[in-house]
């Protein structure tokens, strides 16, 4: 059973009655998005270890899913049922449904029909899409009700079905079409049924589309054309929504408490269950889910404008959760930064740390190099830039010419393994820095080394740290996420790729005399167990359910006097890339004609960003451009095109002004033109494009300073006076 005693400030909140109340057991739906239990990973960890500790509480997993044949990776407790949600790899996402029976799932499919698709469903299509595409018509509110009217719709009508209709795929192109400033009734833009078999013609039609795209003047106020979406973008796009709402087809389990494990489309059962019977709303955000998925648009090859689609709605759905939760629970002070400037509360807010266990976690002896030994674990990984670390190592050994690094991990991703290898040769490091591969005994591997190394360019709150401290090891590490929080004033902090500063912190930790190194690792094991341990943190989310399910802790949502667009402050609003064109009337929905599926929506995105990155600015005229001295070298540009600039390698060149030269600088051979760039491509790209140039810089560009200014650029993006964090 529950206890109704109650820690820290919330001791004494409760009445006698309710203290009687919450002696029964309560109930938990808690939603995953790819982790627990299919996947192994820190946030699968952290659900199973939160239902272990809880067994008071009967929980449902309401588990998203990559498709129906993932096998759980978790002995799930007694205290766990499982809802099983597959995203992808089904053509019939009913045939998993529980609820939804093989007759039901007939008779529904054959009585689904253009008529009661146009007449129930594309009116609350068209106005979700209309508040992602255009900014002034976003609310959080009415998105979060238009999901629930869904869901009711879904409970009697075919899911698959609906969006096989044309009336859905009419809608959709008509609501992307006038944002972009088109008029759907102009026959001129020619198009295929996206369900129809195509004739040939229409083949090699949609071949031309697909290889070069379309292009359209931008009424001749811009120096470059304008890019319209392509085919391909706006079916891939239809997919998307077809996909991720798919939990909208499912009945929510009826519970206490909804917890989330992000502000993301698990989120969704939560907005449900709050509207339908006011069900509490628990999210908590291990990392900020709208940010992982910029990083992750940076890293992959999607289309422009299916990328800009892509955001923008994860943006609307988590700016929803956001709104709908009575509680939202960061993992760190940092993360909650990006939550208030997405419409979070104080009130809202309540950073709950995440805990490791004390036991398994401890100081031990262990076989270990009698040199002085720095310890690492992580993946081999891009973010988690080894490359950074195999300097460190290489400056560390010139003051202390024996020292061991050791790095345990992973090495998922082979072509940066073999980047990484290469650097190792090239640097000569030998047994000066040792590849451990993985480890199932993490507490060891940390007990092994006097020092334990981060260099990450992105974490939220990475338990790497915490694990290391609870073992008595003090930690040096890229200030990203909540790492600062965490070390405090106990082990050191520097910028990303910062190879000095991260040696200069070994370096000092290294040397310590031997009394202060035994005090040192005191002091970091007394502060995790003050902080950061499972007993703590299970009782705060304990509390949290009990204050939730009784009403102490319960947020009403209002709906706004008027849905007025006014953004919240600070709030960034990407800019459409072309003027706004005068509002099309809609025509009559039987004198619609075919016109391609092109779109480039634009909604509010509230990422802390610069000021500056808000507008586009107008390129220079064109004779206050930069020039360069000769000779000239051939670039060729995004278009195949080709063009001719010219850059001194001596001379550090002027930043761009305008995108064009930006783009051509990014080419250059010369690092320090490609460095002037990348500084400069926050303020002249639109968020979107810039995280992609700049994630592929961070990638790809040879010179350690440019990948370093990337690093700071995106730093800029994400709003982090600490960087990409």
């Amino acid at each position: 059973m529950l206890s109704p005693r109650l820690n820290g400030p919330t001791a004494g909140l409760l009445k006698m009655t309710e203290i009687r109340d919450i002696s029964r057991r309560r109930s938990v739906l808690l939603t995953t998005e790819g982790t627990y239990p299919h996947t192994v990973g820190g946030v699968s960890t952290w659900c199973q270890t939160l239902i272990e500790e809880m067994p008071e509480i009967d929980f449902t997993v309401f588990a998203h899913m990559m498709n129906p044949f993932v096998a759980e990776a978790y002995d799930r407790p007694g205290n766990a049922d499982l809802v099983q949600v597959p995203i992808w790899g089904v053509e019939e996402p009913a045939e998993f449904n529980p609820k939804m029976s093989p007759r039901r799932v007939l008779v529904l499919s054959a009585l689904m029909n253009e008529a009661t698709a146009k007449q129930l469903f594309c009116p609350l299509l068209q106005e979700m899409l209309e508040m992602i595409v255009e900014p002034h018509r976003f609310d959080a509110v009415r998105f979060g009700e238009i999901m629930y009217e869904m869901h009711r719709y879904f409970r009697h009508h075919d899911y698959r079905g609906t969006f096989r209709t044309r009336a859905v795929w009419e809608t959709f192109r008509e609501v992307v079409l006038v944002a972009q400033g088109i008029d759907p009734r102009d026959e001129s833009w020619e198009d295929v049924e996206p369900e129809t078999e195509p004739t040939p013609q229409e083949i090699v039609q949609r071949l031309t589309q697909l290889r070069k795209g379309s292009k359209r003047k931008n009424d001749g106020k811009a120096t470059h054309s304008h890019r319209v979406p392509r085919l391909f973008e706006a079916t891939e796009a239809m997919r998307i929504i077809y996909r991720l709402l798919t939990p909208l087809n499912y009945e929510i389990p009826e519970t206490d408490v909804v917890h989330a494990t992000a502000a993301a489309f698990c989120g969704l059962p939560g907005i449900i269950r709050k509207i339908e019977s006011g069900t509490p709303f628990l999210v908590t955000e291990h990392g900020v889910y709208m940010r992982e998925q910029a990083l992750f648009l940076g890293r992959v090859g999607f289309p422009y404008h299916l990328r800009r689609f892509f955001i923008q709605f994860v943006s609307a759905i988590s700016r929803s959760v956001y709104r709908y939760a009575d509680q939202v629970s960061p993992v760190c002070e940092y993360n909650a930064r990006w939550e208030r400037r997405n419409g979070v509360t104080e009130k809202q807010l309540r950073v709950i740390y995440n805990g490791v266990d004390t036991d398994r976690f401890r100081p031990r002896e262990v076989r270990r190099p009698s040199e002085p030994t720095v310890v690492m674990i992580s993946r081999v990984d891009p973010l988690k830039d080894l490359e950074t670390a195999l300097r460190v190592a290489d400056r560390v050994r010139q003051d202390i010419p024996d020292v061991r690094f050791r790095h345990f991990g992973p090495a998922p991703d082979r072509e940066y393994d073999q980047m990484c290898k290469k650097l190792w040769n090239e640097l000569d490091l030998g047994a000066n820095f040792e590849w451990m591969g993985s480890t199932k005994d993490a507490p060891a591997a940390y007990n092994q080394g006097d020092v334990v190394l981060l260099t990450s360019i992105s974490e939220a709150f990475p338990y790497t740290v915490i694990e290391a401290m609870m073992c008595g090891k003090p930690v040096v590490s890229t200030n990203v996420g909540g790492v600062p929080e965490a070390v405090a004033d106990l082990g050191y902090t520097a910028r990303i790729r910062d190879v000095d500063g991260l040696a200069e912190g070994v370096i000092r930790l290294l040397q310590q005399p031997v009394a202060e190194r035994a005090q040192l690792a005191q002091d970091c094991r007394e502060r995790t167990l003050e902080l950061f341990t499972i007993d703590q943190s299970i009782d705060e989310y304990r509390t949290s359910y009990q204050l939730l399910a009784t009403g102490e802790r319960r947020s009403v949502v209002h709906r706004p006097a008027a849905r007025a667009a006014t953004p919240a402050a600070g709030a960034l609003l990407l800019p459409p890339t072309v003027p706004a064109a005068p509002p099309v009337p809609a025509p009559a929905p039987s004198a619609i004609p075919d016109a391609p599926a092109a779109f480039e929506p634009v909604v509010p995105w509230d990422l802390p960003v610069p000021a500056a990155a808000s507008s586009l600015p107008e390129p220079p005229a064109p004779d206050d451009r930069v020039t360069y001295l000769p000779p000239p070298i051939e670039y060729r540009d995004d278009d195949g095109g080709v063009s001719t600039t010219a850059f001194d390698e001596q001379a550090v060149p002027d930043a761009p002004t305008d995108i064009e030269t930006a783009r051509r600088m990014l080419r250059s051979p010369s690092a320090l033109a490609r460095r002037s760039a990348v500084e400069a491509v926050p303020d002249l790209f639109d968020v979107v494009e810039a995280i992609d140039r700049l994630s592929k810089v961070l990638r790809s560009d040879p010179d350690h300073l440019v990948r370093s200014a990337a690093a700071t650029a995106l730093g800029e993006l994400f709003g982090g006076d600490q960087e990409v964090g």
